[in-house]
């Protein structure tokens, strides 16, 4: 269906407004063609929208409809459905539940020659699976990516292995993965994407303790960041700006500067209040204060 193609590129761009009109649309369309797996399709990402806002027992609506209509002898449409239920239970932090769902639906989708959504599951499998397992389901998502030329998906895909290596302390091979997704990011992605890729890799040279690289990618991170809100002063480019901040700030404190280190963490504090972090992110507010606090 266009419909839900035109859809698909909404949600892609992160236009979740227009990509709900469209979806609603392509529902309607389905029903009267009476195109079930059309129809669990847009229903499916009805609810998936609603859930990235933060709609989540909204989106739980839309998808008891897409229930209602998913059959598993209908590929397209179950795998979408599937994929919606699993990041429902990764949102309801049931990661077991999670992670059989996405483990399932990869071998469905491998089965069907579903390579798109192949990879995205393996991705998912990145996220909700136990650390040790997401390393090996993001080098099974690599294999699938790179045999079916998903140049897209690799960058996705290297960024989540680089942060889950992150999280295990293994910060040479976390920045060795985070440089691999940032070549991908350049390649395929908008200017904020492949910002925030270049401020990964600053991150990831400090936590492996190379601090003069590190502050070469900050530094030319951060002014991009400033040229980046002098033309789009929204909230995404304003909290990325912070966040170039907080890494000057720890950068400068790993140097035993704490005045400087004070400074960038109050300016990041600044930016994020006005994005209202304690919104969106009020964890995140809290671990930039007691950091504050200690220095």
């Amino acid at each position: 269906m266009n419909l839900l193609r035109e859809a698909d590129a909404a949600f892609e761009a992160h236009d979740l407004d227009r990509a709900f009109v469209l979806y609603r649309d392509a529902a309607k369309a389905a029903e009267k063609a009476k195109d079930h797996s059309s129809m669990t399709e847009a229903r499916a990402q009805l609810a998936r929208c609603l859930l990235k806002q933060g709609k989540m027992e909204k989106g739980r609506t839309w998808l008891e409809r897409a229930a209602a209509t998913a059959d598993e002898g209908q590929p397209l449409g179950w795998a979408r459905y599937q994929g919606v239920v699993g990041r429902f239970e990764w949102h309801e932090n049931r990661l077991e539940a999670a992670s059989g769902t996405f483990a399932r639906l990869f071998e469905y989708c491998k089965a069907h020659d579903l390579a798109e959504r192949a990879v995205d599951a393996a991705n998912m499998m990145t996220i909700v699976a136990p650390p040790e397992a997401q390393i090996e389901w993001a080098h099974k998502a690599i294999a699938e990516a790179e045999g079916r030329g998903l140049t897209r998906s690799l960058a996705m895909i290297w960024n989540n292995l680089g942060w889950t290596l992150e999280g295990l302390g293994r910060h040479e091979e976390s920045l060795e993965a985070l440089l691999r997704a940032r070549e991908y990011h350049h390649q395929v992605s908008g200017e904020l994407a492949k910002l925030i890729a270049d401020w990964s890799v600053g991150h990831a040279h400090r936590m492996a303790g190379h601090l003069d690289q590190a502050q070469d990618w900050l530094r030319r991170t951060f002014e991009w960041a400033q040229r980046r809100l002098e033309v789009d002063p929204t909230n995404d480019v304003k909290e990325w700006l912070a966040q170039c901040h907080w890494e000057l700030g720890e950068l400068a404190a790993a140097r035993s500067q704490r005045d400087a280190a004070r400074d960038h963490l109050r300016k990041a504090r600044h930016l994020l209040v006005e994005t209202k972090v304690e919104d969106w992110g009020p964890d995140q507010l809290a671990k930039l204060d007691a950091r504050l606090a200690e220095l």
